[in-house]
């Protein structure tokens, strides 16, 4: 299911996985950083070990130690 072209979701597990719905693309990718843009501003995961589980269209899911993440420029 697609979510509204507004929308924006995040689910977070712990700090090895996480998961945003809503996403427009991926900026930057390496294994310490990763940054998504939304319609409402990018997203920053930093860590260690990350790597993508998936990627499509509008959904992002990553696995790794999470040490932040960042929505705007202010920590989550």
């Amino acid at each position: 299911m697609k979510l509204s072209e507004n929308t924006f979701t995040a689910e977070i597990r712990g700090n090895v996985f996480c998961l945003f719905e809503g996403i427009e693309r991926m900026t930057e990718y390496s294994e310490d950083r990763i940054d998504i843009s939304t319609k409402k501003g990018v997203i920053t995961v930093t860590g260690t070990n990350l790597k993508l589980i998936y990627y499509s269209e509008d959904r992002i899911g990553i696995r790794g130690i999470i040490l932040s993440i960042t929505f705007g420029g202010t920590e989550c």
